[in-house]
């Protein structure tokens, strides 16, 4: 869909790229960008929104070999300024406790793999309950992982990397630990909230406007809601939710109306600290909040690790522009497809397709990150943008966007700065 004025305000960004992202890093914070993070992305074309940013990231195996060429790169880079050393360093990598989810192991051996060839000398602690002596995993493409003991793991240690969002809370071993630790403990979701993320981007949007005149940050804010102490098993709380949401679709009816969208606007319910893919919803009317059965208020009851959800976002679906008909006769065959990219110190340097096959005629408005997906490297999506006929975006492909001149580039520091803001906010 053409939405007026969206051709040249991105023409205009464009053109103006490089002064934007000079005004953006005036406001990057002391700590700077995090050492690692992903973002899933909503691109319908005529707005272009991170709906979700990660900053514990699994999916590294998922990268294509230049990606990974590129991570380890920028990787070397953020260590020996961090540090200030050069390498060999000694870093240890505190990863989820998983022995048996093949993904996430895969995803472990390719952070080892980019650390080591970092210039780090890499070993992985166990963070489950205490084990006595290392023990060996090995995952389904035959890496060798080593699970060390955490005092054997920590010991001689110039820094950890964590990749365990802490959704239950932080580990005594990290409370008492002196060493430097990239990302911080302090953004793990026992502690992180998504609306702090998106209101440190709603600030910094509005500074770009302030400071050029063809800016307009309606392109990359997804409107958005946060209700606290909320109980979906609750009929006084589910109504409450229910008049939220009222208010937030008659917003975006208005906003459609003035912007000349056609379509009906959809939002999505989600955990305000989560993460995995969890606790989200779709609606396509706030009176279907009202009307959740057992098996959707059981999706928003609890998240990851257990931990029950308590807050909760109503945000903007933004529909992407990435699909097509397996059989052009049948609109319930469409494929429908988001990119997830990937930074290293708050640069792109790669990521993956995220595409599903199964879910309907309005595949484009609803949470792709759901079981029967499949995912592709982001490299895979370059002109002819593949074997899968997607369209391209603005005339370009995914991959192309994060290059310096384009828009997925300038999201992507975007949100780099808003994370960083998370962990050090201006005094």
């Amino acid at each position: 869909m053409e939405v007026s004025g969206s051709d040249q305000f991105f023409k205009d960004l464009i053109t103006n790229m490089d002064s934007v992202l000079a005004e953006l890093r005036k406001f990057t914070s002391s700590c700077g960008y995090p050492i690692y993070s992903s973002i899933d992305v909503r691109d319908s074309g005529w707005k272009v929104c991170a709906v979700d940013v990660n900053l514990f990231p699994a999916g590294f195996n998922l990268l294509s070999e230049d990606d990974k060429l590129r991570a380890s790169v920028r990787m070397g880079q953020y260590l020996s300024a961090k540090l200030m050393t050069t390498s060999p360093w000694n870093i240890t990598v505190i990863p989820e406790a998983h022995t048996n989810n093949q993904g996430y192991l895969e995803n472990l051996a390719g952070i080892c793999t980019i650390l080591e060839k970092a210039g780090a000398k890499v070993r992985v602690a166990w963070s489950g309950p205490p084990i006595p002596k290392a023990w060996t995993v090995k995952t389904r493409n035959g890496f060798d992982i080593e699970y060390l003991p955490v005092e054997e793991a920590l010991a001689g240690a110039d820094a950890l990397v964590l990749n365990h969002d802490l959704s239950g809370g932080l580990p005594k071993f990290l409370e008492d630990n002196k060493l430097p630790v990239f990302p911080s403990p302090q953004l793990g979701w026992y502690k992180r909230r998504k609306s702090m993320h998106f209101e440190i981007i709603d600030a910094l949007l509005n500074s770009l406007d302030k400071k050029f005149e063809f800016f307009d940050p309606w392109y990359f804010r997804a409107r958005a809601k946060t209700i606290t102490n909320i109980n979906v098993e609750d009929s006084d709380d589910r109504r409450r939710l229910y008049n939220e949401a009222k208010i937030l679709f008659e917003d975006l009816r208005q906003e459609y109306k003035e912007r000349g969208i056609a379509d009906a606007p959809s939002i999505f319910v989600k955990n305000n600290a989560g993460t995995y893919g969890m606790g989200v919803l779709q609606v396509d009317t706030p009176e279907a909040i009202l009307e959740l059965n057992r098996s959707d208020q059981n999706k928003m009851r609890k998240g990851k690790e257990a931990v029950p959800i308590s807050e909760i976002i109503l945000q903007e679906a933004i529909p992407t522009a990435l699909e097509y008909l397996r059989d052009p006769s049948d609109p319930e065959s469409k494929v429908a497809a988001e990119p997830v990219l990937y930074l290293i110190d708050g640069l792109p340097i790669g990521g993956f397709i995220r595409i599903h096959e199964k879910l309907g005629a309005r595949a484009q408005w609803k949470n792709l990150n759901q079981p029967g997906g499949a995912l592709e490297p982001l490299g895979q999506l370059s002109d002819p943008c593949s074997e899968r006929p997607f369209s391209k975006i603005r005339n370009t492909c995914p991959r192309e966007e994060l290059d310096g001149k384009y828009i997925y580039h300038f999201l992507a520091k975007l949100h780099a700065t808003a994370a960083g803001l998370e962990e050090c906010p201006p005094e």
